[in-house]
């Protein structure tokens, strides 16, 4: 879909959805970040997963005050991040979809991403770097990604990484692998691999992102979730070579990122982690559990 700019140039439209969930009014940062954008043509869709807070409030009075054209869809109950996801992308119209939930974008984000993939139609998606920032607005240090080009077998095998709120999708990708599964608690990582395997995947050096940190760690609930649908996502690969291998790396990364935060969590992923002894992550993770 392409439209006329103030400038008498063709744009295309970009979708945007924000994601809230009980973010009250620090997700008008969030907002504001939207709205401004130096391009112009952006199809704003604001979903809110159930709030039981005033989100929902400051929402609204953010949209009258300035008589913002967007579409705000309330969810009656909380439904999760990836039902969520799929009702606001049924509505989109764009060439290219962006999703983000209480972060902040910055202004040239969106002009520069629609540039960069239009000279590249080989990419089903790009992203690029971020920096965190904390509840006390305080900047910290700028991220970037492990890219690579051999981007599904490295990032499967947890080789690379990327920042989620960067990423810059063409909506026709969707068209081929589908919406995000609904039996999951987070989107990210499936829809990152279904993609990757069918298209090339672009990077911008560039910081486009502020990512919202909050100072909490995982439960042990939480986490426990995400190692079953970590390993529900990956048994969907189960007919590649390599899966045992990947199953590996997976306890691997699983293991040294809860070492220092949860330790009688880690031990679980401690055998099939052992085969990487060698590994300087494996050994970090030891010298976690054993002196923090």
């Amino acid at each position: 879909m392409e439209t006329q700019s103030k400038n008498n140039e063709k744009q295309v439209v970009v979708s945007v959805i924000s994601f809230c969930y009980n973010t009250g009014s620090r997700f008008i940062n969030t907002l504001e970040s939207i709205r401004t954008q130096s391009y112009q043509d952006i199809e704003h869709i604001i979903i809110d997963d159930g709030s039981t807070d005033d989100s929902v409030e400051h929402i609204k009075n953010w949209i009258g005050k300035h008589n913002y054209k967007c579409k705000l869809i309330v969810n009656e109950k909380n439904r999760g991040i990836c039902t969520t996801a799929n009702i606001a992308m049924r509505e989109v119209s764009g060439k290219y979809i962006s999703l983000i939930g209480d972060d902040i974008m910055l202004p040239d984000k969106i002009k520069d991403d629609v540039l960069f993939m239009e000279q590249h139609q080989e990419f089903g998606f790009c992203h690029s770097n971020i920096r965190i920032f904390y509840e006390n607005g305080n900047d910290g240090p700028l991220l970037k990604p492990h890219h690579s080009e051999n981007f599904f077998y490295d990032f499967i095998r947890w080789k690379n990484f990327i920042y989620t709120p960067t990423i810059f999708y063409r909506k026709e990708v969707f068209e081929k692998v589908g919406l995000y599964d609904e039996d999951l608690s987070f989107e990210d990582m499936d829809m990152i691999l279904r993609i990757s395997y069918e298209y090339k995947v672009g990077y911008r050096d560039e910081e486009t992102v502020k990512y919202y940190r909050p100072v909490i760690g995982y439960s042990e609930k939480r986490s426990l979730l995400m190692k079953r649908d970590l390993f529900k996502i990956l048994a969907k690969w189960n007919f590649l070579k390599n899966y045992q291998y990947i199953i590996a790396r997976w306890n691997l990364a699983l293991f040294y990122n809860t070492s220092s935060l949860n330790k009688k969590l880690a031990l679980k992923y401690l055998p099939k982690a052992i085969r990487f002894f060698y590994d300087k992550r494996f050994m970090r993770a030891v010298f976690n559990m054993v002196f923090k």
